[in-house]
């Protein structure tokens, strides 16, 4: 961020901290979201043992990936991040359908 001339020290300090508080906030969105996540996987794992499902599903798995690309790309993120971000999710749901349905069986 560019600061005017004769902007103090202290100002900036500030600043950054409004800032820093500003992305604690929304890193707490996210851990709640992610929660929120692993208790749908745990639901979903219900479902498919009950349909003889396999936990993984390549064919949604590809659709999934490809729209959370297409969708970081319009709101101007990196869409390669972004399809990093969602396996490291994926293979957290997956991990936790797993032990979900062990849990269950």
């Amino acid at each position: 961020m560019n600061w005017p001339i004769g902007v103090k020290t202290s100002d900036k300090k500030k600043e950054l901290t409004s800032l820093r508080d500003r992305l604690k906030v929304l890193d707490e969105t996210l851990l709640a979201t992610l929660r929120q996540r692993e208790a749908i996987a745990k639901e979903i794992a219900k479902i498919k043992l009950d349909l003889q499902l396999a936990i993984e599903q390549p064919d949604v798995w590809k659709a999934t990936v490809k729209t959370r690309g297409t969708q970081a790309e319009s709101l101007g993120l990196r869409a390669a991040f972004v399809e990093d971000l969602f396996s490291k999710i994926h293979e957290e749901s997956v991990r936790i359908q797993q032990q979900e349905i062990a849990r269950i069986k």
